[in-house]
């Protein structure tokens, strides 16, 4: 029976046998670690040898929760500016305005995120709150926000 099978697929097990002795010449010749950055010259593996999914830009899911007050001074309502910043730059439509009246401390709940392009790489995300409004005494976020970034892609 098995005779009969090897007469009919010599020449497909012909090439596993290849591919396997040459796998297995390669794993038992070379030491391991052999290949590393002393071996490989400068300028040899460029982006367009590597995968796409190697050198590919991805996306990073930004997030910003939580209750932010805006308290006014007497001399009318004001607005306080929460958000969120990737890399220094403000994040779009990651970003609203808690107001409030005149002698007053409003706190709102805010939940908001964003899907944003983003390099490969490292990256900071920080919370960014301007205290700077007119009629603005104090702005603060509470002690249930949070900010987090996930990588996607």
């Amino acid at each position: 029976m098995f005779l009969g099978y090897a007469r009919r697929h010599h020449i497909g097990l012909l090439a596993l046998f290849v591919a396997l002795g040459g796998t297995s010449y390669a794993a038992v010749k070379l030491p391991r670690n052999s290949v590393g950055t002393a071996q490989i010259k400068s300028h040899a593996v460029t982006t367009s040898k590597l995968s796409t999914s190697t050198v590919k830009a991805g996306n990073i899911l930004v997030l910003v929760s939580g209750t932010f007050t805006a308290t006014c001074t007497g001399g009318g309502g004001c607005t306080y500016e929460v958000g969120a910043k990737l890399d220094g730059a403000p994040v779009p439509n990651v970003d609203t305005s808690v107001a409030s009246s005149a002698n007053q401390a409003t706190p709102r709940t805010v939940t908001l995120a964003n899907i944003v392009p983003a390099s490969a790489g490292a990256h900071s995300i920080t919370l960014f709150h301007d205290t700077t409004g007119t009629n603005l005494a104090s702005g603060t976020p509470s002690d249930d926000t949070r900010i987090g970034a996930i990588a996607i892609g």
